[in-house]
């Protein structure tokens, strides 16, 4: 597999970014879920570990910088803090989040070793291993955005997750 051109695996990874935006409410389109991720495995192949991980964090800054924007709002109108002080707030914790996706990158890039088939096998078990973490880290724990619960209105999808959880959904995603 060529590794991609410069611009075109940064809008790869911007692609993913949007796609995570779209399966999340106001939007609701999950069936986007399933291949949201697709963009940004192909934007870091074959890419050394800095370029992984900057695409990585470039496509999370995308998806939970806008997927938060209500934090902003909520921190203006309910914690009387200044407009510009709450953006640059939400960018902290969008930049937070995105390290687990740069994470995210990184690992695969490191665990497939370059063989492309696991490559596209680990890249779920470390998604959901670091959704896991980013949802119980004891400190900073975050669980809303898990892949898993974009399924909530496909019944045939988040009735397995009675037994599997919703990192078990989202391992399947």
């Amino acid at each position: 597999v060529q590794t991609l051109n410069r611009p075109a695996s940064w809008i790869l990874s911007a692609l993913s970014g949007l796609f995570l935006i779209l399966i999340f409410p106001k939007f609701n389109l999950e069936f986007l879920a399933w291949f949201a991720l697709i963009p940004l495995l192909f934007s870091i192949q074959n890419q050394t570990l800095g370029a992984a991980a900057g695409r990585g964090f470039f496509s999370g800054m995308i998806f939970y910088f806008f997927s938060l924007n209500w934090v902003t709002n909520t921190l203006v109108n309910y914690g009387n803090i200044p407009t510009s002080l709450s953006l640059f707030l939400l960018g902290l914790l969008a930049a937070y989040l995105s390290f687990y996706v740069a994470l995210f990158c990184v690992l695969v890039i490191k665990l497939s070793r370059g063989k492309t088939i696991y490559f596209f096998i680990l890249a779920p078990i470390v998604w959901t291993s670091l959704e896991y973490l980013r949802s119980t880290h004891m400190a900073l724990g975050f669980s809303w955005l898990g892949l898993g619960y974009s399924q909530f209105q496909t019944l045939t999808i988040i009735q397995p997750a009675e037994i599997l959880g919703v990192y078990g959904i989202s391992a399947l995603i």
